[in-house]
């Protein structure tokens, strides 16, 4: 039997938070465009979620973590969008091509 992140008993408030980071990462996606503004953007909302959101979803008790810290979160809020937006050009430069 392994070690929780998060506390299964609040699992459905859970998802709910997580949803969110969707609509800003869809938000970066959609106006900026290039590199080096996206991975700006991208460290800017990481930080925003790792160290605000986060926080503020422990008050409201819509997220427990037991074994977690919030500077683990940091990197991983940044990789999401980098490797969404990285699959996403991949997609789009290959549909390009004649």
């Amino acid at each position: 039997m392994g070690v929780s992140l998060y506390d299964s008993s609040v699992g459905s408030k859970n998802s709910l938070y997580r949803s969110y980071d969707f609509i800003f990462y869809s938000l970066l996606f959609q106006y900026v465009s290039k590199w080096k503004p996206f991975i700006l953007g991208s460290i800017l909302i990481a930080f925003i979620f790792a160290f605000v959101f986060e926080n503020v979803a422990i008050w409201l008790n819509i997220y427990a973590p037991i074994v977690w810290e919030h500077i683990y979160s940091f990197p991983i809020f940044i990789l999401i969008p980098l490797i969404g937006k990285k699959i996403v050009d991949s997609i789009t430069s290959a549909s390009n091509e004649p």
